[in-house]
């Protein structure tokens, strides 16, 4: 029988692992404390800073989030430290899609590689991110919201020439704006910030922040909340904002309540700052939740998002000088509960996030189950080590975290010490009709080791670059014709080197860089065609879909293309003949933010098919061959499904490598 997927079309409403189960790359979901609703309780769109890493780097990102702060990266675009968007704002529309707003950075006119912005629609289905408009480059303060007929309309505050404008925008598909108010100042005089949420009656609800030097000149902008008819498409005033007000972002519960998270400052002694939520009542405010912080130290910014159940999720960030100033505001998730009034932290916001906005899950965005299997399962292997070899379905497959080796004749450890991830390549070196395994370190070295798939005996134990720390990728297949299986090994940072080493003799049969200038490292991959011609094909383990696809001993160039238009995540490769005339076909797989595969015509070029291997998954994708069918595992930290799919992209085999307990992602051979 044929086990169809079963666990990733449900990963938007499966999400529970314990947090001491959380793999080492980074933190996942537990959705179980959201009051027992199975789903993420907000997406957030956010600029962040990573100072951490050498060229320090901006991104602008799409997270899912759960009240107690957990995330999931759906979405990240690198910039160049400080040249990230200078606005983020996202919304959740009725279908589940995720409308995302990037404004331009400041330096957009004069820095190739700063934000240019845009509007984006994140798919939860297919776990795809298009460009759906543009924002002007003089737009500093933005936020939008998506009406129940999925119409999107912006709050935003831009300068055009010596005027400064207030302004409430509603966009087509295809970023053209009709204009619904507008109010000139002179510029510098209009709001600070804006926002803008849907009523239950369609009408929109719109806040536009006092300018902060009010006091100082009359004619700059007061501020206050005011109501957009979209019956009658006027505007009017609901009532004024606190003058003190620094940053404000407001929700419309299903009862019509406006809650609004703010951050607010005095300007008399004791001079402080407030992290508040506050319900809005026409001209009068009541505070639910306010929080004192030193002058200049409380929250960097604040958001608010109504939920299915109106309640109401606010995120403040935290304060940069959280980590050196006792009394900076070190932010957080808070829930405002419509039930009992109350507001609740419930998490913790990471640093180093500024600006960026919350938009509060739905229920539409959860994916429906998958037809249930027509067989049982088959019981999950109890080893749970970081690399498993798993014959169960004549299937290779590993574990991406804890650096464990485990053969048919029991476990290994390949590399003392070494708990980070592997990789591995899958060919009979030895010609006793077994698989043999090359594995190797993802990170800390670029030592390599062959194993006997039958006897687990160690074959073979080396460094494949001398004095390089940044991981290795492996692939195999006889390249210089000698009937024995070479190895292919390219680093996974820092460069596009590749070695082609003998089989027979471990001497080096070539050296070279296959992208000039790329830095980003490659994933290899080797083949052999049905007339015994080898094949390599190399691609970018990180930024633009690139790969090159060589010829066997004389390494002629056989193609060189993008895969992905547009995608930056990098790619895992792979082989096969999947339209079955004798020539390998190319296995192309995102591996990041979607599940993406392709196939590509190994003499033509021609895309053969192009398929999500797991609608809804954004974890990325590693792939390989299997007789001409295609199979695929779930990377980065998600469960460790694996599905095999014929030619035509039809699911044929699916199953769990490991306990569906574990999400560190598998890598399949």
């Amino acid at each position: 029988m044929i086990r169809r997927p079963s666990f990733l079309s449900q990963l938007w409403s499966d999400w529970s692992v314990a947090a001491e189960a959380a793999p080492t790359q980074g933190p996942l979901l537990n959705l179980e404390t959201l009051e027992g609703r199975a789903m993420p309780s907000a997406v957030l769109a956010r600029v962040r800073q990573d100072p951490t890493i050498t060229p320090a780097a901006s991104y602008d990102e799409v997270v899912l989030v759960a009240d107690n702060g957990s995330e999931l990266v759906l979405f990240s675009q690198s910039h160049g430290s400080g040249y990230g968007a200078s606005g983020a704002s996202a919304a959740v529309a009725d279908s589940g899609d995720v409308v995302v707003a990037f404004t331009p950075s400041y330096s957009a006119s004069t820095v190739p590689s700063a934000s240019l912005g845009g509007l984006f629609r994140y798919s939860p289905v297919s776990g795809s991110v298009i460009q759906i408009g543009t924002v002007p480059s003089s737009t500093f303060g933005l936020d939008i919201a998506v009406t129940t007929d999925g119409t999107v309309v912006e709050a935003r505050t831009r300068n055009v020439g010596t005027s400064q404008y207030n302004e409430v925008v509603a966009l087509t598909g295809n970023g053209a704006e009709t204009v619904l108010f507008s109010e000139a100042y002179a510029q510098g005089y209009g709001a600070n910030g804006a926002s803008v949420a849907v009523a239950g009656s369609g009408d929109l609800v719109i806040a536009f922040t006092p300018n902060a030097v009010l006091r100082l000149n009359p004619t700059a902008f007061a501020g206050g909340l005011y109501r957009y008819s979209s019956a009658s498409g006027k505007v009017t005033p609901i009532g004024p904002l606190n003058p003190n007000t620094s940053d404000l972002d407001i929700a419309v519960t299903a009862d019509g309540s406006i809650i609004g998270a703010r951050t607010r400052f005095t300007t008399a002694a004791p001079y402080t700052h407030y992290d508040e939520v506050v319900a809005f009542n026409g001209g009068t405010e009541t505070v639910l939740f306010s929080e004192a912080h030193a002058i200049g130290y409380g929250a960097v910014g604040a958001s608010a998002a109504a939920a299915d159940n109106g309640d109401v999720v606010i995120a403040f960030g935290q304060n940069f000088y959280a980590a050196t100033v006792p009394g900076a505001s070190t932010g957080g998730f808070f829930r405002y509960s419509a039930a009992t009034g109350t507001v609740t932290r419930t998490g913790a916001v990471p640093p180093r996030i500024s600006p960026f906005d919350l938009a509060a899950a739905r229920s539409e965005m959860t994916v429906p189950p998958a037809v249930p299997p027509e067989d049982p399962a088959p019981e999950p292997p109890t080893n749970t080590a970081a690399f498993t070899l798993n014959l169960t379905h004549d299937a290779i497959v590993s574990t991406a975290v804890g650096g464990q080796l485990s053969l048919p004749v029991g476990s290994i450890e390949p590399f003392a010490g070494y708990t980070d991830a592997l990789q591995t390549a899958a060919a009979d070196v030895n010609g006793d009709g077994v698989a043999d395994v090359f594995v190797a370190t993802a990170s800390s070295s670029s030592h390599v080791k062959l194993y006997d798939g039958a006897t687990g005996a160690l074959l073979r134990s080396f460094l494949a670059f001398e004095g390089y720390n940044g991981g290795v990728s492996v692939g195999a297949a006889d390249i210089d014709g000698d009937g024995t299986i070479d190895l292919i090994v390219g680093t996974l940072t820092g460069s596009s080197h590749v070695k082609v080493l003998s089989g027979k003799t471990d001497q080096l049969l070539d050296s070279f860089f296959a992208f000039d200038g790329f830095t980003g490292g490659v994933r290899v991959t080797g083949t052999n065609n049905a007339d015994g011609t080898g094949q390599i094909a190399i691609g970018t383990a990180t930024g633009p879909s690139h790969v090159k696809v060589f010829k066997g001993q004389s390494l002629t160039l056989m193609s060189s293309q993008l895969i992905f238009a547009g995608y930056t995540g990098g790619l895992n490769v792979g082989f096969t003949d999947v339209n079955g005339d004798g020539t390998a076909d190319l296995l192309a797989g995102t591996a990041a933010n979607s599940s993406h595969v392709v196939a590509v015509d190994g003499k033509s070029q021609d895309v053969l098919v192009s398929f999500l291997a797991f609608p809804g998954y954004a974890g990325g994708v590693s792939v390989a061959g299997n007789g001409g069918n295609i199979r695929v595992g779930a990377a980065g930290f998600g469960p460790p499904q694996v599905t095999e799919f014929d030619p035509t992209a039809t699911a044929i085999d699916s199953f769990m490598a490991f306990d569906e307990g574990y999400l560190g992602g598998v890598l399949v051979s």
